[in-house]
């Protein structure tokens, strides 16, 4: 791997990020998962339960992403060790192939 693949790669998961609305994703798991604690939540289960198959639904996309976003720093890492010849290409390139089967 070099270091245009890994500006190739950051450009890749932030298009990701964007096309899959992130930000807002994460903002109203956050919001909904606020009222899963209020106390009167389990007053209607079965509204109870449509928001809690709601928030996990789109937490599928999220945790999806945090898993490639993680992978991406990961490599980041790993190339800044390779420039520094503390590891061998090879790990790198076993990582960035990682991170391009999760994309």
């Amino acid at each position: 791997m070099n270091s245009d693949q890994l500006k190739e790669l950051k450009e890749r998961v932030d298009a990701l990020k964007k096309y899959l609305e992130y930000d807002t994703k994460s903002s109203f798991i956050e919001e909904e998962e606020k009222k899963t604690t209020a106390a009167a939540f389990w007053d209607d289960p079965k509204e109870a339960e449509i928001l809690l198959k709601q928030i996990k639904s789109i937490k599928v996309w999220t945790n999806a992403y945090d898993s490639i976003k993680t992978s991406l720093d990961d490599i980041e890492i790993l190339f800044d060790f390779f420039q520094e010849g503390d590891v061998e290409e090879k790990e790198v390139d076993v990582e960035y192939d990682k991170c391009i089967k999760l994309i």
